[in-house]
């Protein structure tokens, strides 16, 4: 398991660039996962960015100054994702939906690649935030505390998923 997240790791600080469908699938998981916590409650975002610190630290064995590392490096990569990427995207997004049946071509290309750049970005603050880790935590633990943080992430969106769909109809 370790080896696949060690590859998987390998692969992802190698990706300098995403295609399109790749792109769309990250925005769509950025869209949903942190629905409702944007730029209406500032509280909502810090609510979910500390849930995902306690479920990674509770679930990942860190001794005390891992920990502390831990909580600032992640602490700091949060609020710079937010920031730089996922607010930034967000009003691409919200552009989008007000003229998603009159766009032009010249239009929906440049929504795509200001996703590109905003996709690059994201990738280099984590490779950024994964290499701080690095030089804090033991790479095992690192690895495992990303780990930790994909199963947070595909919890939420379940959860998501129950909340929008409480009968358990299939989409």
């Amino acid at each position: 398991m370790i080896l696949i997240w060690k590859s998987i790791l390998h692969k992802t600080l190698q990706m300098k660039t995403m295609n399109n469908n790749a792109l769309l699938a990250f925005l769509f998981v950025c869209t949903f996962l942190l629905q409702g916590y944007g730029q209406k409650d500032p509280s909502k975002h810090q609510r979910l960015v500390e849930m995902k610190l306690n479920f990674i630290i509770e679930k990942t064995e860190l001794d005390e100054a891992e920990k502390e590392a831990f909580n600032a490096i992640f602490t700091q990569y949060e609020a710079r994702f937010h920031q730089e990427v996922w607010l930034p995207s967000r009003k691409i997004r919200n552009s989008i939906r007000a003229e998603i049946d009159t766009i032009s071509v010249k239009s929906a290309s440049d929504y795509i690649s200001r996703f590109s750049e905003y996709e690059k970005l994201g990738l280099e603050l984590k490779q950024s935030r994964n290499e701080q880790l690095l030089e804090k935590i033991r790479p095992t633990k690192v690895l495992y505390i990303l780990y930790q943080e994909k199963r947070f992430d595909r919890e939420m969106i379940e959860r998501i998923r129950n909340k929008n769909n409480p009968k358990g109809k299939k989409d």
